[in-house]
């Protein structure tokens, strides 16, 4: 009723080509959100495991036997669950508000057409992000 004098447009057949696209893109979609999934799923597992069993096994993603020893002991005293949580909390929150300032002074000073070493310091800034100083990869190198 709405769509009076609209012309539909037969549904054209889906060729060999954009079958195997579709297939190919469901198991690559499939795939990385398992690679996704599954630590958080080894993480739950790992933490309704016993102790014991992890020790002598491993870690898998069924437990041998469930336990929920380490909820009771980490809900044993809550001041200190809680306590954690306000440090996780300050220093993500000082952190982000500590390198939003020092960013945004340094986009300042580097905005400004007459800073002299404008050039210098955005090279040096680019170039720290791009090669990082991975102190673990700069260990081997020095051996």
């Amino acid at each position: 009723m709405f769509m009076a004098g609209v012309k539909h447009q037969s549904k054209k057949p889906i060729g060999r080509d954009r079958i195997v696209f579709n297939i190919l893109s469901y198991v690559i979609l499939g795939a990385l959100s398992l690679a996704c999934l599954l630590p958080f799923l080894l993480v739950l597992s790992g933490s309704v495991s016993e102790q014991y069993a992890i020790q002598l096994h491993g870690y898998s993603l069924l437990p041998e036997k469930i336990s929920f020893d380490a909820y009771k002991m980490l809900f044993r005293i809550p001041e200190e669950l809680l306590r954690a949580y306000g440090v996780t909390i300050f220093v993500t929150v000082t952190g982000t508000l500590l390198g939003l300032w020092l960013t945004s002074m340094a986009a300042y000073v580097l905005a400004n057409r007459d800073f002299r070493y404008r050039y210098q310091v955005s090279f040096f800034f680019y170039f720290t992000s791009v090669f990082g100083a991975d102190k673990s990869a700069f260990a081997e190198t020095v051996r």
